[in-house]
């Protein structure tokens, strides 16, 4: 929450961090990329919705439940659909925003990854919003083939960082943000 002229708005940064650290991390712009989402939760319909505001072509959304995945897909607008595993190898970004690999009880039901791995493929970035732990079996299969692999350590320094801008109006010390959650891992 911030005051903006005169009100209390309420905010999420969660969207704009995720950008912020696929560019940081990637070099990667969503501009007339096709993205996949895997889940339809507050954090997955956060980089939905981003994803749609940064000009993604497509916006795809796969869920264990279809009436989920609708309502988030329906974040992106015209570019936004419910897909399919077919989708992924025609993904420029795959977006894991689920807690599947989270350490401390994020593992499927199955032990399963949440998509094929021989779907993933160079000249894709993979992204995983679990940051901890900073390697999940996701990211590591993705570098396997060849992807570039994104962890989720960076959407969260970088959300904090927007936040503590709109809170206090001062650019943020994002630097010594990384250097601490860093720091945090190793411990």
């Amino acid at each position: 929450m911030t005051w903006r002229e005169g009100a209390l708005v309420g905010d999420s940064t969660d969207g704009g961090g995720f950008l912020a650290a696929l560019r940081r991390s990637a070099g990667f712009d969503p501009g007339a990329k096709r993205c996949l989402v895997i889940g339809a939760g507050g954090a997955a319909r956060a980089v939905i919705l981003a994803l749609a505001e940064a000009g993604a072509a497509e916006v795809v959304v796969l869920n264990r439940t279809a009436a989920r995945a609708e309502v988030a897909a329906a974040l992106a607008g015209a570019v936004g659909r419910v897909g399919s595993d077919a989708d992924v190898p025609g993904a420029e970004l795959v977006v894991q925003a689920t807690p599947i690999g989270m350490a401390d009880g994020g593992a499927s039901p199955s032990g399963e990854l949440p998509v094929d791995p021989g779907a993933l493929h160079g000249g894709q970035v993979v992204a995983d919003l679990v940051y901890y732990p900073a390697q999940t079996p996701l990211l590591a299969a993705a570098t396997a083939r060849g992807a570039v692999a994104v962890g989720g350590l960076g959407m969260l320094v970088h959300q904090a960082a927007l936040a503590l801008e709109q809170w206090t109006g001062r650019v943020a010390p994002v630097e010594a943000m990384w250097a601490a959650a860093r720091g945090q891992m190793l411990l």
